[in-house]
């Protein structure tokens, strides 16, 4: 189904807002006008993991989350920009491996399967990090390429 961003990153905010995760973290977001060819359930549910981890990595009120989406020739980016404590590498290098967990609570499936979900659209995700300077998920995908879509 085709899925439109302009309002796509507001929708993803208010969800995460109503799951009461927000917790004093400042949401921001962009979107250019920019669509795919999804499945939108799964792909919001992708966004919201990625900001509920990011909420989680701020560990406390005061950080910064920001959803941004672009257009560019033929895709649409979106990134999902935290100022949390960052990761050393070795961590940022396996965090989309099944059942692999920096969390005492969690079990290791929430990020596999964001990229499990981008990779089924015939897109990708990828993490920059760094230690002490938060952390960026960019998500890339292939734009609409219907007639009347809007990419």
């Amino acid at each position: 189904l085709p899925f439109g961003f302009r309002d796509a990153g507001g929708e993803v905010v208010a969800d995460v807002d109503q799951a009461g995760a927000l917790g004093g973290v400042g949401p921001q977001h962009r979107a250019a006008q920019a669509g795919v060819l999804v499945d939108a359930g799964r792909i919001e549910q992708m966004l919201v993991n990625l900001c509920l981890n990011s909420i989680q990595a701020m560990d406390g009120p005061g950080g910064k989350l920001q959803l941004g989406i672009s257009g560019l020739p033929g895709l649409v980016v979106i990134d999902v920009q935290d100022t949390g404590g960052g990761m050393e590498q070795e961590i940022a290098s396996r965090i989309f491996e099944p059942f692999f967990t920096t969390k005492s609570n969690g079990f290791g499936l929430g990020l596999y399967n964001c990229r499990r979900i981008a990779r089924e659209h015939g897109g990708e995700i990828t993490v920059q990090s760094e230690h002490g300077h938060g952390t960026t998920f960019t998500v890339v995908l292939p734009a609409m390429t219907e007639p009347g879509g809007d990419g």
